[in-house]
C-alpha cells in the first residue's frame, strides 16, 4: 500500500501537474499555484485521506510536508 506521502504527491501531479521532487519542501504559493487551485487541491486531500482541513488551517502550513505530517498524525 502506498503511504501518505506517495498517495499525496500523486494527488499533487493528478491535479496540480506538480512532479517536482523538491515540492514538498514548498508552499503552494511557492509553487505558483493560485488560491482557487489550493483550495480544490484541498478538497481533494481532504477526500482522499477522509481528513478535515479547513483553508484557514491549512495556510499555516509551512510547506506541503507539514500537511502530510498533518495528515499522518490524525488519520
Amino acid at each position: 500500500m502506498a503511504t501518505v506521502e506517495q498517495r499525496f504527491k500523486s494527488l499533487l501531479e493528478q491535479h496540480l501537474g506538480i512532479s517536482d521532487p523538491g515540492a514538498m519542501n514548498s508552499t503552494p504559493s511557492a509553487l505558483g499555484v493560485n488560491s482557487v487551485d489550493a483550495v480544490a487541491f484541498l478538497k481533494e486531500v481532504c477526500r482522499e485521506f477522509n481528513v478535515d482541513i479547513k483553508p484557514e488551517d491549512a495556510a499555516k502550513f509551512e510547506s506541503m510536508q507539514a500537511a502530510v505530517d498533518y495528515v499522518e498524525a490524525t488519520g
